[in-house]
C-alpha cells in the first residue's frame, strides 16, 4: 500500500513570481495602448474580457513551463525558448477564447502579436537584469575551466537515476552524464534523471563522434551492470572504442566500491582555481552589457523576417532541429552552449558510416555561412549574457591556449577585432595579441568601427580578410622583439582606418 503524505503537507502549489504576474497584467494594456484600440476609450466588456483572458492564460502557461523555478544564475538560451513557448501557448488560448465569445470586437487583430512581443521581451529583460547584477559581483575573479568529466552510461537499471545524480554531486571527481545507451528499444527517447536515452550501446562510436562535433569530449563510459552481466558483443565493441579514443571504461559496482573508500579520506582541493585578473580591463565594459542587451533585442526584432526566412531554408534543406549547438567557454571559464542555424546534414549515413564534410554541406548551407546568417541565433546568447556583440570569438574547450586567463576576462563576441583583421587566416598567437589589445582599449567608437568592418567583410568576402591578414602578419614579423601587441594593433588600426 502506498502511504500518502500528511494532510498539512498535501497541497498543490502554482508558483508564479510577482514580477511575472505584473508583466502578464500590464502587457495586454500596453499592447492596446500602442495600437490605440477603441476599447480603451469606451471601456466595453471586450476590454475586461481580453485583459482577464490574457492574464489568466499567461499565468497558467508560466506555471506549466515552470518559469518561476528557473535559477537566475543558470539563465541560458534554453530558458528563452521556454519563455517563447509559454507566451505562444498563452496567446493561442487567448485567441481561441476571444474568437469564441467576442469575435475580437473592438480589439485590433495585430494586438495579440504585439502583446506577445512585449511580454516575451519583458520576461527576458527581467531575467537578464537579475542575471547581470548577480554576475557583476564576481567580475573581479577569473576562473579556469572546470575539469568536469563527461560520461556516457551504458544500460539502465533501478540504480541508474540515483547514480546519475550522485555523479553530478561527487566532489572528489566531478562527472556529468551526458547520454545513456540502452539495449531496449522501448527506452530510446526516454529520460532518466534528465538524461536522454539516445540509442543502442553498439552505436557508441557514432555517439562519441557526434558529441565531438558539438565540442564535447567523452572522457568515460560507465556500465550500469557488472562485467559478467554484459552481452559479449557489446563488451567487445565498448573496449574497442575505448582503446581507439583513449576513453576510460568503468563499471558501476566498482565505482561505488572505490568511492566508499575515498569518502573516508579527506576531500581533495577543488579543481576550480581562481586567478586575479592580470591587468584591468577597459572601463567601457562596465556599461557594455547594457548596450549589448539593448542592441541585441533591437536586432532580433528588426531582423525577425531574416530569422523566419533562414529557419524556412534550414527546415527545407536539413529538416529539424533547426539549430546546431556547440559547447564553448565564456567569461570566467564558464561553459555555455553557442547556437547557430544548421548548415550541414547528419554526420552519418543510414548504415552508420561517417560522411565527409563536403558531402554534408549543401548549397543553402554554404549560402547561410557565406552571408553570416547562420550566426543569427547567437543574438540569443547575447541576450542571456553568455556573449557580447563584439569581443574575442569563443573557442572550443580543447582549443584554448595554454594560459586562457586573458581572453576569458570578458564575454566572447559574435564578431571581434581579430575577426576583422584576418579571422581564420592569421595565427592563434596573432589573434591573442589583437584580442588582448581590444580588452585593454575597448570603447564605443572602436566597437562601432568593428561593426562597420564586419559588414564590409560580409559583402567583400575573402578578399578583404586576406588583405587584412597579410598586413597584420607583415607588421608583426617586422617587430619580433616587441614585448606587447602594439605592432599588430597599430597596423590593424591603420589598415582599418584606410578601408573604413
Amino acid at each position: 500500500m502506498r502511504f500518502r503524505v500528511p494532510s498539512s503537507r498535501a497541497y498543490f502549489r502554482v508558483r508564479v513570481s510577482a514580477l511575472d504576474a505584473c508583466l502578464a497584467f500590464a502587457s495586454p494594456l500596453l499592447a492596446l495602448w500602442l495600437r490605440d484600440a477603441p476599447v480603451l476609450s469606451d471601456g466595453s466588456y471586450s476590454l475586461y474580457f481580453y485583459c482577464a483572458c490574457s492574464t489568466i492564460f499567461s499565468l497558467i502557461s508560466f506555471s506549466v513551463f515552470r518559469l518561476e523555478h528557473r535559477s537566475v544564475r543558470d539563465f541560458a538560451v534554453d530558458d528563452i525558448f521556454d519563455i517563447v513557448k509559454a507566451v505562444i501557448i498563452a496567446e493561442l488560448l487567448t485567441a481561441i477564447a476571444l474568437f469564441s465569445f467576442t469575435r475580437l470586437d473592438g480589439i485590433p487583430r495585430s494586438t495579440l502579436f504585439i502583446h506577445s512581443l512585449i511580454l516575451t521581451a519583458a520576461l527576458i529583460a527581467a531575467r537578464t537584469a537579475a542575471h547581470l547584477f548577480e554576475l557583476e559581483q564576481k567580475k573581479a575573479i577569473c576562473r579556469l575551466p572546470l575539469q568536469t568529466k563527461h560520461v556516457i552510461m551504458i544500460g539502465s537499471n533501478f540504480l541508474s537515476a540515483a547514480f546519475i545524480k550522485w555523479l553530478e554531486t561527487n566532489e572528489v571527481e566531478p562527472k556529468q552524464v551526458i547520454a545513456i545507451l540502452d539495449e531496449s528499444e522501448e527506452m530510446i527517447g526516454r529520460r532518466i534523471s534528465g538524461v536522454q536515452v539516445l540509442g543502442n550501446p553498439l552505436e557508441i562510436a557514432q555517439t562519441i563522434d557526434e558529441f565531438a562535433i558539438h565540442g564535447v569530449k567523452v572522457d568515460e563510459l560507465i556500465v550500469s551492470n557488472g562485467e559478467s552481466h554484459m552481452a559479449r558483443p557489446i563488451l567487445i565493441e565498448l573496449r574497442k572504442v575505448c582503446n581507439q579514443n583513449e576513453i576510460e571504461l568503468s563499471f558501476m559496482p566498482q565505482i561505488i566500491h572505490s568511492s566508499v573508500r575515498q569518502a573516508s579520506q579527506s576531500k581533495t582541493e577543488s579543481p576550480q582555481s581562481e586567478q586575479v585578473l592580470p591587468f584591468p580591463v577597459s572601463p567601457y565594459f562596465g556599461i557594455k552589457r547594457v548596450l549589448d542587451f539593448v542592441f541585441a533585442m533591437a536586432l532580433i526584432i528588426g531582423l525577425l523576417p531574416l530569422f523566419v526566412c533562414a529557419s524556412a531554408l534550414v527546415l527545407v534543406d536539413v529538416g529539424t532541429p533547426l539549430l546546431f549547438w556547440q559547447r564553448r567557454l565564456g567569461q570566467g571559464g564558464r561553459g555555455f552552449q553557442i547556437f547557430k542555424f544548421r548548415t550541414m546534414q547528419t554526420p552519418f549515413d543510414r548504415l552508420g558510416g561517417s560522411l565527409p564534410e563536403n558531402r554534408r554541406l549543401s548549397l543553402i548551407g554554404h549560402l547561410l555561412r557565406k552571408t553570416g546568417l547562420d550566426e543569427l541565433p547567437q543574438l540569443l546568447n547575447v541576450l542571456v549574457g553568455d556573449m557580447s556583440l563584439i569581443g574575442p570569438r569563443p573557442l572550443l574547450p580543447h582549443d584554448q591556449p595554454a594560459n586562457p586567463t586573458t581572453r576569458l576576462m570578458v564575454r566572447p563576441g559574435i564578431t571581434g577585432w581579430a575577426q576583422v583583421n584576418g579571422g581564420k587566416q592569421i595565427t592563434s598567437e596573432e589573434k591573442d595579441q589583437l584580442d588582448e589589445w581590444y580588452i585593454r582599449n575597448a570603447s564605443l567608437m572602436l566597437d562601432f568601427r568593428i561593426l562597420l568592418l564586419t559588414f564590409r567583410y560580409v559583402f567583400a568576402g575573402d578578399r578583404f580578410v586576406a588583405r587584412a591578414s597579410a598586413e597584420v602578419t607583415l607588421r608583426i614579423g617586422k617587430d619580433e622583439n616587441a614585448q606587447n601587441s602594439n605592432s599588430a594593433v597599430t597596423l590593424a588600426s591603420d589598415f582599418n582606418r584606410e578601408v573604413a
